[in-house]
């Protein structure tokens, strides 16, 4: 699943990097220094081409904590049934509070966004097949009186 999940990530990271407006405006934004808006360069991480899920590619990076060795990290999907300004709204909700949790938790967190303002490529993350996750029965985790 993963896999199928990164290859729109991969276009869209492909589409940008030709985007000269796209480009023009990230380095707004991106590589800040002794600035109070945008992503300081200390807090931006450099692109790596191996990995299975590419960095969206600040302007002058210089977080270095960055290697080539595999780590511990995890994937999380939030969907939704539709595709609707209140299906978004919710997504939104619910990612942040699982934002939220982690760094409560001391967690490392990113989100991977870049495809999702590409029509094309966000009809084909909705239609990637997730992997069923288990679920108990109503009843046996809600009690009523």
């Amino acid at each position: 699943m993963l896999s199928e999940l990164a290859a729109p990530m991969r276009r869209a990271a492909a589409r940008h990097a030709t985007d000269t407006n796209y480009l023009a405006e990230l380095e707004q934004w991106s590589g800040c220094h002794g600035e109070p808006n945008g992503v300081p360069a200390r807090n931006a991480p450099a692109a790596r081409s191996s990995d299975e899920l590419p960095v969206r590619v600040f302007s002058e990076t210089e977080l270095s904590e960055y290697t080539d060795e595999p780590d511990s990290a995890r994937s999380l999907v939030v969907c939704t049934p539709h595709d609707n300004r209140v299906s978004q709204l919710r997504a939104g909700q619910a990612t942040s509070a699982i934002l939220l949790q982690a760094t409560y938790l001391g967690l490392v967190t990113s989100l991977q966004s870049e495809p999702l303002g590409m029509l094309d490529l966000r009809d084909q993350i909705r239609t990637t097949p997730l992997e069923s996750t288990p679920r108990r029965p109503v009843t046996e985790v809600i009690e009523t009186n």
